[in-house]
């Protein structure tokens, strides 16, 4: 019957949580201290209680409403305390989010489930129930903490002789589970096969096997905690046997009662270890997965050189390892070391520390390209598979050279080591945890335990996955930067663009510019010359898009301008007399051979080029002197009779040859003809399904335009349509310039019918 009864109800909002938590805690913290619980017990139970309740509101009120409480009841009973977590919620049962078993290789398992695993794990028992439509949750506490276990529950295994009764009499009636052999090979196979509470040796059995066996008997599995008993009258025996593991003995001929007394004393004392240990290993993962460092804890504010360092001594404390270091894998194939930690030695170097690792980094393949396998951390990272060395002064599979480097120049003794894969959650190993030298209670090194390889494996890929977020964070966050960079990028490449198309009387203009991504490698110019009655036409095209493009295309637009107005102020210099268009054609050319000349000598190494139209038109005679770099699809010039003539290029695309000719031709303009240019972003664009917009239906577009302004609107409207719900590919550009119609002339009177694609020629 239980003694003490209390209730609480608490929202289950997952916007008050932490205010709930809060609230459990204390309730938690009352009731513990009301059972006499020790305070590491009621710590326990508050971390569990923590765990489940979250899962609770995460799971069980996945929609978050104010009607969504927790009830939690504390009932005490004699032996126990018993804590209830009571929901209305959908079914759930928190054992159905904890790993299935830890006991296969992180590779076959799923990440995630370990904090309901650790807090499951942390209370003497859990119990769950579904029933009326209530969630129950049981959480149990024995009073007082920990459970002696029963001696009939105890496995012995006695090395002695077949014949010799005495012991084993002694130990069945004491009520163990007993197994004996005189061969020490059987042994062995039984302690690979099973934990044993107790080995007790006889000293009947031979020395020399007997010492086998305990050279042994400390690096298998699962076995590191088992106490050993001697029985013997060799004092000499007892030592070496001492000073190989064993933790007693026990002078022959035997006393019944004195072999009672050290074999449940022995046995005690190992469950206290065991327990100790398990709760020390419970504290380290706590440690690193629930620490309540706001530096150590994901975020833009974490640390993650002090999260690292903070990670490898918990690490370090699983083992009681010495040393410890953690490698990262870098973007240039090498492993870098991050953080080193020597206790003895009191060594603290990387992570959070100011001393900086001075130590070279490994490379993760040799000068012939393969695979550098000789390195035990690089080893590691190709196969993803842990390492685990006894000895590294015995072991020949890999360089430890400097290893014995370091122990030579501090004095110092490298022994047993394990190497630790850091994977992420996509199975890509992003560095590597390196311990040397586990050490036990009494500070004797030991080999690395592979019971543990387990959980620090698990930690590893925990510690991988906060790193590899980390990582993408960060990339976020200059990514951010980049993106605000790029849209600075596009406001400056929109100031390079014409803020206002000039008005010139008797000629319409008109112009448009859709970049694919946030800068483009399309430009267009529009701008009066500086001299009497000229208007400048720019449309270039660069051989590529984003923002080396935009880069490029600032360029030469900033050469043309520069160029231009070295023209002008030439030609201005002349007498009236000389400005004929011989002249004017000359320094044309100029400025397209210079900006040439200027991309060949300084940037011939980008490779990049732009293909252009540029043209001069005089606006009272309508006479244009133009050249077409290379620019395709050719500008298209429609008569006002109807007849279409296509500019085809005149020179090569612009920063392709040094010695490039740009030839400049000539036309005019009637009143009603119109010169339309764009770049292959328009007849190239594509709809959802892939099908081009076509050049035949630009033509079409021009044909029927009824002025400059029609022309670019309708165009708009029809690529648009056409990408619909795709994607733009190419940046697109197009201007129009028009010789208006003077108002006695009928429009009408024209009609559009002749197609002439041929070139036109210099006048």
């Amino acid at each position: 019957m239980s003694t003490e009864v209390q209730v609480e109800v608490l929202s289950a909002r997952d916007e008050v949580l932490g205010t709930t938590l809060g609230g459990l805690r204390d309730f938690v913290s009352r009731a513990g201290r009301n059972a006499g619980l020790a305070p590491r017990a009621i710590y326990n139970l508050k971390l569990a209680i923590d765990e489940i309740a979250t899962n609770i509101v995460m799971y069980a009120y996945p929609d978050s409403t104010d009607d969504d409480l927790i009830t939690i009841t504390s009932r005490i009973y004699a032996d126990r305390l018993e804590i209830i977590l009571e929901d209305t919620g959908i079914p759930y049962d928190p054992r159905q989010h904890q790993p299935i078993t830890l006991d296969k290789p992180l590779e076959t398992r799923e990440l995630g489930g370990l904090g309901i695993y650790f807090a499951i794990n942390s209370v003497d028992e859990f119990r769950y129930h579904y029933d009326e439509g209530y969630n129950r949750n049981y959480l149990t506490m024995f009073r007082p903490l920990g459970k002696v276990k029963d001696e009939t529950d105890c496995h012995i295994l006695l090395y002695s002789h077949e014949d010799a009764q005495t012991i084993k009499i002694h130990l069945q009636e004491l009520g163990y589970h007993l197994q004996s052999s005189s061969k020490h090979n059987q042994h062995l196979r039984w302690l690979h096969q099973s934990s044993y509470d107790l080995l007790i040796i006889d000293q009947d059995i031979p020395y020399t096997d007997t010492i086998r066996l305990l050279k042994r008997i400390r690096v298998l599995h699962g076995n590191q905690d088992m106490p050993i008993l001697i029985i013997g009258s060799d004092g000499v025996f007892i030592t070496r046997c001492m000073e190989l593991g064993a933790t007693d003995f026990l002078m022959s001929p035997i006393d019944p009662l004195l072999l009672e007394l050290r074999v449940g004393t022995a046995i005690q004392q190992s469950q206290m270890v065991i327990k100790t240990r398990i709760q020390k290993l419970a504290q380290h993962i706590k440690n690193i997965l629930l620490s309540e460092n706001s530096r150590l804890r994901f975020g833009r504010d974490m640390d993650i050189d002090q999260y690292l360092a903070h990670v490898l001594a918990e690490v370090q404390g699983i083992y009681n390892a010495d040393a410890g270091t953690v490698y990262l894998k870098t973007e240039d194939d090498t492993l870098h070391f991050a953080v080193m930690q020597t206790q003895s030695l009191d060594i603290h170097s990387g992570g959070a520390s100011a001393q900086d690792i001075s130590i070279p980094s490994v490379p993760l393949f040799l000068e012939d390209g393969s695979a550098n396998h000789h390195h035990v951390a690089s080893h590691v990272v190709h196969t993803g598979k842990i390492i685990n060395i006894n000895d590294i002064y015995e072991n020949e599979q890999f360089d430890f050279s400097g290893t014995r480097w370091f122990d030579e120049h501090n004095q110092y003794r490298s022994i047993s080591t394990l190497t630790v894969p850091l994977k992420d959650h996509d199975d890509v190993v992003v560095g590597v945890i390196q311990l040397i030298n586990a050490q036990d209670e009494n500070g004797h090194i030991i080999p690395f335990d592979p019971s543990q390889q387990m959980i620090v494996e698990a930690l590893s890929a925990h510690t991988a996955v906060i790193l590899s977020n980390y990582r993408l964070l960060q990339r976020q966050s200059v990514l951010s930067a980049i993106e605000n960079d790029i849209r600075i990028g596009r406001r400056i490449q929109r100031d390079f663009m014409p803020s206002k198309i000039p008005e010139l009387a008797g000629w319409s203009v008109d112009a448009r510019f859709y970049p694919a991504r946030e800068v483009a490698g399309d430009f267009y110019d529009i701008f009066l010359s500086g001299i009497d009655d000229y208007c400048v036409f720019i449309l270039a095209d660069v051989c590529d898009k984003g923002v080396g493009a935009a880069l490029f295309m600032a360029l030469i637009r900033s050469l043309l301008r520069a160029f231009s107005s070295q023209s002008r102020e030439m030609l201005l210099s002349l007498p009236p007399t000389a400005q004929t268009p011989a002249t004017l054609k000359s320094e044309l050319r100029k400025v397209v051979q210079n900006t040439n000349d200027y991309i060949i000598e300084h940037h011939y190494e980008l490779t990049m080029f732009a293909t252009m139209f540029i043209g001069v038109l005089n606006l009272d005679s309508g006479r244009m002197y133009y050249i077409n770099g290379g620019h395709s699809p050719t500008p298209i010039l429609q008569r006002a009779s109807g007849t279409i003539e296509r500019l085809m290029p005149t020179g090569p695309a612009v920063g392709m040859f040094d010695d490039s000719w740009f030839e400049v031709k000539s036309i005019k303009f009637q009143p009603g003809d119109m010169l339309f240019a764009f770049t292959d972003g328009v007849n190239d664009t594509r709809n959802q399904h892939g099908d081009l917009l076509g050049e035949e239906d630009v033509l079409e577009l021009v044909e029927n335009a009824e002025s400059v302004q029609d022309l670019l609107t309708q165009l708009t409207d029809r690529v648009f349509n056409q990408i619909g719900s795709g994607v733009q590919f190419d940046d697109m550009t197009f201007w129009a310039i028009a010789r208006d119609v003077p108002p006695a002339k009928v429009l009408g009177s024209l009609g559009k019918h002749d197609y002439n694609l041929s070139s036109t020629g210099c006048s």
